[in-house]
């Protein structure tokens, strides 16, 4: 593997990857592997969109929906898009929504919700809004996001009083 510093490259030769649970171990035969995350910190958790929305809750009041999409990866396989299936393009007064899975947080110091993103859209009222909730729906942040033609990486520090799961 090479590294630039930020980003691993190369060939890994893995085996079945073995999970030990209370309840047993789980195999996990390489094929079926999308993603490791390597993380120097002690643990983390990634979600990918290689298997589609998956685990992800998406809604919408409009015509634009999303869904996983190559083109639309900035990273792996796929990635989210939203837009009016088939057309590429999302349409007036688009309203929808993405929600992801709960994550635990218990045992992590320092969470950052970190992702990377692509927003081609127009001049004016259109945008992006980033918000994080705490298990009884409270606002822990909430960020408009800028638009950007190319990828750009977003980051936001998870406050250091975070609840157990968000």
């Amino acid at each position: 593997l090479t590294t630039d510093g930020e980003h691993f490259t190369g060939t890994l030769e893995i085996s079945p990857l073995l999970i030990q649970t209370s309840l047993g171990t789980l195999t996990v035969p390489p094929d079926r592997i999308d993603r490791i995350l390597l993380d120097a910190s002690g643990g983390g958790f990634s979600e990918g969109f290689e298997a589609g929305l998956h685990r992800w809750t998406a809604e919408s009041a409009t015509a634009s929906r999303w869904h996983a999409s190559a083109d639309a990866a900035a990273s792996g396989r796929q990635g989210l898009r939203c837009c009016v299936p088939g057309t590429g393009q999302y349409d007036d007064g688009a309203t929808a929504t993405v929600t992801s899975p709960r994550v635990q947080l218990a045992g992590y110091r320092q969470p950052v919700l970190r992702f990377r993103y692509r927003m081609l859209v127009e001049e004016g009222p259109d945008h992006l809004t980033v918000r994080l909730m705490d298990e009884a729906g409270g606002a822990l942040l909430q960020e408009r996001l800028e638009p950007s033609a190319g990828w750009a990486q977003a980051e936001y520090a998870i406050p250091s009083d975070h609840p157990r799961s968000i």
